[in-house]
Order: C-alpha cells, then structure tokens, then sequence
C-alpha cells in the first residue's frame, strides 16, 4: 500500500512539472517573461494606421529667379513619382585594435543628396523647355555661359508625408537644390512604339532637415 501510494505521488509530481513547464499562460492571462508583449492592445497600436506610401505632396515657396518656371500648380499635376536620396548612415568611424579586439565609435552626418522628379510632358513641352532651360543656366550651350548659383537655385524643396485623412504628419525641407541632368526620350522609331511622355530632372541639394508635424510642438531633426 505504502509502495502504491508512492508511485501515484511520483506520477502526480510529473503531471505538475509537465503543467508547469506547457501550460499556455498567455491563456490565463499572465503576460510575464519573454513574449509576454504578446497581446492584441499593445501590437495594435491602439487602433494607430499605417501611413500610406502614396499619401504626399510638396511645395516650393520660392523659384528659382532666372530659369523658365511653369509654375507650382503645373509640376504638382505633372509629377508622376518623387524619388528621394535621403542618407541613413553615420559617416565617421574609428576602429581601434588592441591586441585583436576591435574597439569602434561612429559619429558624424552627412545630410545632402539628391532629388529626381518624374514629370509628364505634353505637346506644350512645358517640362522639356524647363529642363532645358536649367541646362543652359548651367553652362549655356551656345555660348558657354554660366548663370549665378543664387539665381538658378531651388531655395527650399519641402515634401510633405500625410495620413488617410491627407493631414501633414511630417515634413522634410531640402535646402538648396541645384540642377545636376534631365533624361528625355531622343529615340526615333520607324514604327509606333511609345510616347515621349515623361521627363526627368535630377537635383542635388546641400542640406535637410526632417520634421515631426503630429507632435505638439512639432519637433525638428
């Protein structure tokens, strides 16, 4: 009796490691340890959206002073994509080794880059004869000549990043933008094959600054 009633204690204690060790907490809701974060308030957000890539807009509050400008209306309804180089990286690095082991610090930031607009282009050739109008203030072909930074320069660039509700969340100011090249289509085909429709210009600007709108107060990097 005394031997019988061993053996059922042993095998009620192995029932309690087993419980122990696989019983679904997340269940009885105890969210210590590791994945305790796992619960549907917290990985939601509380209800917060995604912000949509496609949700976004600019402006340029100033234009440039000597180059054809078709206006802001004009390169909003024209603007096919935006592409933006914006650097992620620190650039400074120290790496120091002692006896094998290697020692690293970072610091420093690079903060220019590039700009590219994709523009849609009619029979007006209206974004062609801008493009080509920052071409000549670059280095005028006829005569070589070269028109003053300040006068052919993109003070201020802003590119806006909006929610569903198309309200500003953020905001990046791109400083001094300077024309660098344009791409257009100068293939002449023997049969239909396409349109010359777009036109790209490339722009690289010195500096920015990023802009967090949906914070009181808005905060600046």
């Amino acid at each position: 009796m005394v031997e019988k009633l061993f053996r059922d204690e042993k095998l009620w204690y192995l029932v309690y490691l087993f419980m122990a060790n696989f019983v679904d907490f997340i269940q009885l809701g105890v969210t210590q340890g590791y994945l305790g974060f796992v619960e549907y308030p917290k990985l939601s957000g509380g209800g917060k959206e995604f912000l949509w890539q496609h949700m976004w807009d600019i402006d340029i509050p100033v234009k440039p002073r000597a180059v054809y400008w078709p206006g802001l209306d004009v390169i909003k309804h024209r603007m096919r994509t935006l592409s933006l180089e914006v650097k992620k990286d620190l650039v400074g690095n120290v790496d120091v080794n002692i006896r094998g082991i290697h020692i690293k610090q970072y610091g420093g930031y690079e903060s220019d880059g590039t700009v590219t607009w994709e523009l849609i282009d009619f029979e007006d050739q209206t974004i062609y004869a801008m493009a080509l109008s920052f071409m000549s203030a670059g280095g005028a072909n006829r005569y070589k000549f070269q028109l003053r930074k300040e006068d052919v320069m993109i003070p201020v660039f802003q590119v806006y990043f909006l929610n569903s509700s198309r309200k500003p969340v953020k905001r990046i100011d791109f400083y001094t933008l300077l024309f660098m090249n344009y791409d257009y289509n100068y293939d002449t085909p023997t049969e239909p094959s396409g349109a010359r429709e777009t036109v790209t210009l490339s722009f690289g600007y010195e500096h920015h600054d990023k802009t967090l709108l949906n914070v009181v107060p808005a905060f600046t990097f």
